[in-house]
């Protein structure tokens, strides 16, 4: 399993700028310190543009269910470092590791 930190270099590349690295790394430690091992074994986080967090779960059947369980959680974790959290079906993105590992 890779380190936080090779994540956050992962996403600060695939979306461009290295100005963007700070906002990722951000991003991803807020994310990672919010929710649980069953997000971050069928969830993958995503930053498509400036104002979007994207969350890929991996099974149609988990959609609604890890958006009705995260999306508050997200958005007050993010209060205004994002604009928008979609969740869909998919696997764009990186996973999480666990915390302290």
């Amino acid at each position: 399993m890779c380190r936080v930190s090779a994540l956050i270099e992962r996403i600060a590349q695939r979306i461009g700028a290295q100005g963007d690295a700070q906002a990722a790394e951000k991003i991803m430690v807020l994310v990672n310190g919010i929710v649980d091992d069953a997000f971050r074994t069928h969830c993958r986080i995503a930053l498509p543009d400036e104002r979007t967090l994207l969350v890929s779960v991996d099974r149609p059947s988990l959609v609604y269910t890890m958006r009705a369980q995260w999306l508050h959680q997200l958005v007050r974790a993010l209060s205004g470092a994002r604009r928008r959290i979609v969740f869909e079906y998919g696997s764009a993105g990186v996973k999480l590791a666990r915390v302290g590992l």
